[in-house]
């Protein structure tokens, strides 16, 4: 209920500052990644003004949908399509264009190549490039040769693929972890203006590490699995818990020797993880559930029935809907 009421808080927001002529002339969306910190903070630093919004992975359309204004000018960075909404999503880019919005797209996911061409015939720029991560698009497109967004475009490689050898990027990482989306926008802004660390990033970061420690701890609650092929991944239930699905997914890996991980989120929402050098690609269930993301870390939002909608208001973590017991067949099956 709670999170339904924030919803609501956060639609009625925009439509007034949308009415009374209170938004910048630059929508700013992206993902609440560090990737995506540092791709909003390089296109922000080249705007100089800017709204910023924070989507979810594959669900562009959740933001899109909400803007009424017109003339604006939007960016979209490290945020890709997951094509259960594909129809929705170009029927909000169309009205967007009827509006007078030049649309900008960069993202570095694996998009199916009909999906690009239908945007492509829409917006403005559209940008795929596996090779790079959001923040070196970002900074191809809007970097300037500005050392500050070059130095965010390093970060954002850092994070993204797992590196992590710089400690900028490590104090992100953590920052992000430790006060989630409480912190998002502030430190889009923060780097934005060239300052790389203050104390509220500093607070977040300390929480974050306490929430590591948390989330290694908890993947010894790892239920263990095997696929029809005989592969080994672990079923990780954190509906209810605010730990980092990523870091527990990655530890069970490690702990068990799995081949990969499977955290539930929500009861509509699953992510799979492997090692970035597996070999595998997860992308093949993913993209069954109408998911997307890279072949060794991506996710799905499921299409819940009426009734399991109903349901899982209701009761919450302590209902496993249908469709996601078909989601771990399906895992099983194609893995």
């Amino acid at each position: 209920m709670i999170v339904l009421i924030k919803r609501l808080l956060y639609r009625i927001s925009i439509f007034m500052k949308e009415l009374l002529g209170l938004t910048s002339h630059v929508y700013i969306l992206t993902h609440n990644d560090t990737d995506g910190v540092c791709s909003g903070a390089i296109a922000l630093r080249h705007f100089k003004k800017g709204e910023i919004f924070i989507g979810r992975a594959g669900m562009v359309h959740e933001t899109i949908k909400l803007f009424r204004a017109k003339n604006r000018i939007l960016v979209i960075t490290d945020l890709s399509i997951n094509r259960q909404y594909f129809e929705e999503i170009t029927s909000h880019l169309i009205r967007l264009k009827k509006n007078g919005w030049k649309i900008i797209w960069l993202d570095h996911h694996i998009w199916d190549p009909d999906i690009i061409e239908g945007i492509s015939k829409i917006i403005d720029k559209l940008r795929i490039d596996t090779r790079f991560v959001g923040g070196e698009l970002a900074y191809q497109e809007f970097g300037d040769n500005d050392e500050v967004s070059k130095k965010l475009a390093e970060i954002a490689r850092d994070a993204d693929m797992v590196i992590r050898d710089l400690e900028l990027t490590r104090l992100y990482v953590n920052a992000l972890r430790g006060c989630r989306y409480g912190i998002v926008k502030h430190m889009i802004k923060t780097l934005a203006r060239g300052i790389f660390r203050d104390s509220k990033i500093e607070m977040c970061a300390k929480k974050g590490v306490e929430k590591t420690k948390k989330s290694r701890e908890y993947a010894k609650n790892t239920l263990i699995e095997v696929t029809n092929s005989g592969r080994k991944f672990g079923l990780i239930d954190l509906r209810g818990k605010r730990l980092s699905g990523g870091e527990v997914a990655n530890t069970a890996i490690e702990l068990y020797n799995l081949d990969f991980s499977v955290v539930i989120y929500r009861n509509n929402r699953l992510s799979f993880y492997a090692k970035s050098d597996s070999g595998i690609n997860l992308l093949t269930v993913a993209k069954k559930l109408g998911g997307g993301g890279h072949p060794t870390a991506c996710g799905a939002t499921l299409k819940l029935s009426l009734k399991s909608k109903i349901l899982s208001k209701i009761l919450g973590r302590f209902y496993y809907p249908k469709e996601l017991k078909e989601a771990i067949r399906l895992t099983k099956e194609l893995m």
